[in-house]
């Protein structure tokens, strides 16, 4: 007793009186406020609340509503009671068939929400799109008939959840797959007769699944699902059993095998009619699915057709061709198809629960001439053959203008003259060297004869070449071509085949006694005539009456063509 006076112990008291004192007046009068497994809890159940209360400490962790008729959550339902601090919220049979988008804003430290046994009819998946660490959802007993796409994709971190007795009839093929982390899955107690294979293919990672106590329909869309609990082993603590069909109905799956999850054969729709063109392939596919696969038949007029038979009278032959995958399509080929192919055909398709079948109706036409179409084919390969025709023509034209180019080279002319040796020289023939036309006037005198040859170099050459082939020598003078006051044309050039006429025409023809001038070639030269300094040749022979026309003067007049 003496302890209790001690000034120590009257402090710690009066601390604890203050703390209870504050506690007791952060709890709601219906709630009970708690320390639970090492968080602070609020537990408000059964109470008929019709919202979350308020005065509830901030600092809560944990709010138990189970039981009450809150029936909707409104907007920021949770921020404006201020408890944002929430990690876990039990909302179990708060008969709540509605949630406002905004329900859980600024939740994000809530990692376990449990709405089970309620009223609502989807996932509130936008009003989760707050709650980013939530690991544990349980949305058993609702009412959900389909589970969509996007119900969880603002649920990454589920681990646990719990769709279990919610009126479950479908779930949608990718329903699962953001749920990458997820380890138990509760299905149980739904009205699913089947899973899709994609469905299936997500939960391969999970270690628990329940799927039993549904209406499994045991055939060949239940086999994924009987391969993952049974050749996989996922853990499912209940097998579970088949409804349908009757053959199998009762049955557990660890009782049944891969071959009692068949389909009986169903042909898939697909165009029944087929029109084909003379001369090509035609091709009618048949698409079955069933399960075990089904052995297909084709049957032309009520005739089994058999790979490689030939149909008809011509050359055409029929090949069956399976594709296997997903579905098995059958194809039945016609090669070389005719008029006669056209006609009834009809697919079967056998397995060991059933059988199905379809009829097909195959038309062969002629192609018309005017409705002739080039493929894309043909006209690939005209422009290839334009194209090396082309590339032929550019090089067949670049070697003609190379041949032709070699062939138009032109050949030196060599300067040597070729001139008759002086044996064959005589005075009635030309020398055949070849010479330049030249035309000179010649006026009365010698000096007049120089000046009106042309370019006296030219004719010194040209004498000097004649000299030499023809080997004559020099004469010793020359009379004058003309008198004064005369005027003579005078031409000459070996390239005539007669020379060119000569004359002189006097100012009075009738009174002149100069013998004409007689045209005739003779390589004659003058070596004293001071006008040139070189020989000058003369073209011109006088001639007199009386003289026999193969007498010539001593003296020569004339001049070689050069």
């Amino acid at each position: 007793m003496v302890l209790l006076y001690r000034p120590g112990w009257v402090v710690l008291v009066a601390m604890c009186l203050v703390v209870l004192a504050s506690s007791s007046s952060s709890c709601p009068s219906v709630c009970t406020c708690r320390w639970k497994n090492g968080k602070r809890a609020v537990e408000c159940r059964d109470e008929w609340l019709t919202s979350v209360p308020s005065g509830v400490d901030p600092e809560t962790q944990v709010l138990d509503l189970t039981g009450n008729n809150l029936q909707t959550l409104p907007k920021h339902a949770f921020r404006h009671a201020g408890l944002i601090n929430l990690q876990k919220i039990y909302l179990r049979d708060c008969k709540i068939g509605r949630v406002d988008p905004t329900a859980f804003s600024q939740l994000t430290n809530l990692v376990e929400l449990d709405l089970s046994d309620n009223l609502l009819t989807d996932v509130p998946a936008v009003a989760f799109s707050y709650t980013h660490a939530l690991r544990d959802l349980y949305l058993a007993g609702n009412r959900l008939h389909k589970i969509y796409s996007d119900s969880f994709t603002h649920t990454p971190s589920l681990v646990r959840l719990d769709l279990s007795y919610a009126g479950i009839t479908s779930v949608a093929q990718m329903a699962f797959k953001p749920l990458s982390l997820l380890e138990k899955i509760d299905l149980q107690g739904n009205q699913l007769s089947e899973l899709p294979a994609a469905t299936v293919k997500s939960l391969e990672r999970v270690h628990g699944l329940k799927v039993h106590d549904n209406p499994w329909v045991c055939d060949c869309r239940v086999l994924p699902l009987w391969w993952l609990l049974e050749k996989r082993r996922v853990p499912h603590p209940v097998s579970p059993s088949c409804h349908s069909p009757k053959r199998i109905a009762g049955h557990t799956f660890h009782m049944l095998t891969e071959e009692d999850f068949a389909c009986p054969p169903s042909i898939l729709p697909v165009v029944r009619v087929v029109q084909g063109v003379a001369g090509e392939n035609t091709s009618v596919a048949c698409p079955v699915r069933g399960q075990p696969p089904p052995q297909i038949m084709w049957y032309k007029d009520e005739m089994p057709v058999v790979n490689g038979s030939v149909v008809g009278l011509g050359p055409q032959r029929v090949y069956i061709i399976n594709k296997a995958n997903r579905n098995t399509v059958s194809q039945l080929v016609i090669t070389g198809a005719q008029e006669t192919d056209s006609g009834a055909l009809r697919c079967v398709a056998i397995n060991s629960v059933g059988v199905a079948s379809a009829n097909f109706t195959l038309t062969i036409k002629m192609r018309a001439a005017t409705q002739a179409r080039l493929h894309s084919g043909h006209i690939a390969g005209i422009f290839l053959g334009l194209v090396v025709a082309a590339l032929l023509a550019l090089v067949v034209g670049c070697l003609v203008l190379a041949r032709a180019h070699t062939d138009a080279s032109p050949t030196p002319l060599k300067d040597s003259f070729m001139a008759p040796s002086p044996s064959d020289a005589s005075p009635k023939e030309p020398n055949l060297v070849q010479q330049l036309p030249r035309t000179t006037d010649v006026h009365g005198s010698s000096d007049t004869l120089g000046s009106s040859l042309g370019n006296p170099d030219v004719i010194t050459e040209a004498e000097r070449a004649v000299r030499e082939v023809s080997g004559h020598s020099a004469n010793p003078s020359m009379q004058a071509v003309s008198r004064a006051g005369e005027h003579t044309l005078v031409e000459g050039d070996a390239m005539y085949p007669s020379g060119l006429r000569e004359s002189a025409t006097p100012q009075d023809a009738t009174n002149t006694t100069d013998p004409p001038i007689h045209e005739h070639f003779n390589p004659g030269y003058v070596p004293s005539d001071p006008l040139y300094d070189a020989y000058v040749p003369v073209h011109a022979t006088p001639y007199w009456p009386g003289y026999d026309s193969q007498e010539f003067a001593s003296q020569i007049y004339g001049y070689s063509a050069d």
